[in-house]
């Protein structure tokens, strides 16, 4: 009898929402439509389903009747019929890609729609049972005025709309139950006043929307930024990533993560004084020429959490830190891009600054002539990867006159491009056991390896670089070259010349960037350039 009633519970289950949609069927297009997401979410249950059988079959010790096994068959049969009609629906709906719901019920329109060539959306007031909503890497500029009629919509992803100018205002009151709204790196600005000129919504809507979870923007100015930061509507939130600027394709920002991305902001002459969110995890600045050191920001020291922090094109930046300042404890990885003007990391012996510090890359910072000094060094104990690149002017990557020995024990990569000046990593001696890969390009220069034979890294996979590089290399002794030759692969030209390509093609395309900023200087959408 057990076994019984499961069974009927689940062929109700599966037939009352079916029953209720094939009587509509002949009638219309549009109760085709709902014939069919009403199906898809049968069909998106029915393995749920099948394992809850399976499970109340072992409990009772029976096997499923005949009876059952035929119903599961007419499932797939109408699996099957449904897909007929699928076929003919998304041939209707050209501009987007299906509204089909998900194991969850969660109707989905318009999937992953790649470059959407409609600039205008037809209307949207049908899809009343819509709860997803992705057009994100669309060409849309403006969102259709019934946008908020979707009040069942629980997710908005508009990602990457580089030519939406405006969000409709007075519509997130209406999206009642919206958890996530991801404008990630969109072209729309929120402001903190109201914007009826524009025709488009104000802060305040967000503000006050506090249903939201999980949330992605970009604010016209450093007053909309305080203004939203001061509202502490932020620390409702699972996740944030908020913006100021026309914000970089390449900046390594990730979507789930606390993260604060600000381009071209005067960040300490302003008369406006920065907030930013305290659990901030991940924070980048690019193009902020005012700033002199990172810790003249005036909310870093409140930032104990940040783990990432990428630093590009901020030309008058001299260093991140001074000697007496302890900041950013818990950082773990920090990336220094293009800094014209930089000449240290740390202005002295850091206290307590980068003392958790994983991962160094620094890029096109030709002002630097060294990273460390022995002392900053032997504090960074947590140290695993070091990356340079495209820096004219470095000579050393340690600077130390008493040639000691130093211990790293969680490094495993070294990594140096075209760095024509580097002649030595450290004039005394590394004891790293944990390496795994030293790769050097574009060194010439560079005649030592910090390697002695009798402290070679237990973990070694490879040397790689250029044999005539290799061959020039000197030895204090001869142990530690017999050592390490079998550890030596010379480069790939053509491999790792494809990579590097691919990476200054990066760099191009971020200058591009720039000079998409200055063409875009006027907009009154933004207030500063980057």
């Amino acid at each position: 009898m057990e076994i019984a009633g499961v069974l009927v519970g689940f062929v109700q289950c599966f037939l009352a929402p079916l029953s209720r949609q094939f009587k509509y069927l002949k009638n219309s297009k549009k109760d085709a439509e709902a014939l069919l997401c009403s199906t898809e979410e049968l069909i998106g249950r029915e393995n749920d389903i099948k394992l809850q059988i399976d499970r109340a079959v072992n409990h009772i010790g029976k096997k499923s009747n005949s009876e059952v096994q035929i119903w599961l068959k007419n499932v797939e049969r109408v699996r099957n019929e449904m897909n007929s009609i699928e076929k003919v629906l998304h041939e209707k709906a050209r501009c987007v890609k299906g509204c089909f719901p998900n194991c969850h019920s969660r109707l989905k329109f318009a999937k992953h729609v790649e470059k959407i060539k409609n600039e205008k959306l037809p209307s949207l007031a049908k899809l009343k049972e819509l709860r997803v909503l992705d057009l994100s890497y669309t060409y849309i500029r403006v969102l259709p005025k019934d946008i908020g009629s979707l009040t069942n919509l629980r997710r908005l992803d508009l990602s990457y709309t580089e030519k939406l100018q405006r969000f409709p205002g007075k519509v997130i009151p209406k999206l009642q139950h919206l958890e996530n709204l991801s404008m990630f790196k969109s072209r729309c600005r929120w402001w903190s006043e109201s914007a009826e000129m524009q025709r488009g919504a104000c802060l305040a809507e967000i503000v006050n929307f506090r249903r939201l979870t999980n949330l992605g923007i970009s604010f016209k100015d450093l007053n909309s930024l305080t203004s939203y930061v001061t509202s502490k509507h932020w620390k409702v939130l699972r996740s944030y990533h908020l913006g100021i600027g026309l914000l970089s394709r390449f900046v390594p920002i990730s979507k789930g993560s606390f993260s604060v991305e600000i381009q071209g902001c005067n960040l300490v002459s302003d008369s406006s004084l920065i907030v930013l969110p305290e659990n901030t995890l991940q924070l980048a600045l690019q193009g902020c020429h005012d700033i002199t050191r990172l810790s003249k920001l005036p909310c870093i020291s409140n930032l104990s959490e940040l783990k990432d922090c990428y630093i590009s094109r901020c030309n008058k930046m001299e260093c991140i830190a001074l000697a007496e300042e302890n900041i950013l404890p818990c950082l773990d990885r920090l990336v220094l891009r293009k800094l014209s003007n930089l000449t240290a990391l740390c202005d002295g012996v850091a206290g307590r600054s980068f003392a958790g510090l994983k991962v160094l890359h620094i890029h096109s910072c030709n002002g630097l002539k060294n990273l460390f000094s022995h002392r900053l060094l032997q504090q960074i104990q947590t140290l695993e990867e070091i990356e340079v690149w495209n820096s004219i002017l470095i000579e050393e990557i340690v600077k130390d006159e008493e040639n000691s020995t130093i211990t790293l024990p969680r490094l495993r990569r070294l990594y140096f491009f075209s760095v024509p000046e580097l002649r030595n990593i450290y004039n005394g001696v590394l004891i790293c056991n944990s390496l795994t890969t030293i790769d050097i390009y574009d060194c010439q220069k560079l005649k030592k390896l910090p390697l002695s034979g009798g402290d070679l890294p237990l973990n070694l996979q490879h040397i790689k670089g250029s044999k005539k590089w290799w061959d020039a290399l000197e030895w204090d002794n001869e142990g530690a070259q017999i050592l390490l030759q079998p550890f030596f692969a010379e480069a790939d030209l053509e491999k790792d010349d494809a990579e590097l390509v691919g990476d200054r093609d990066k760099d191009r395309d971020d200058d591009d960037d720039d000079a998409e900023e200055d063409d875009d200087s006027d907009d009154d959408t933004f207030e500063t350039a980057r």
